[in-house]
């Protein structure tokens, strides 16, 4: 499974929009193609 497969699933579960200007949201480390 690629991670892209994994980010979409984490993002549709927990919307990056309803995040607090605090948390780091999105990758933060490792390339999304693998």
């Amino acid at each position: 499974m690629p991670l892209t497969d994994v980010i979409a699933a984490l993002d549709a579960a927990y919307p990056p929009q309803l995040a607090h200007d605090w948390d780091s949201v999105g990758l933060v480390c490792g390339d999304p193609d693998e």
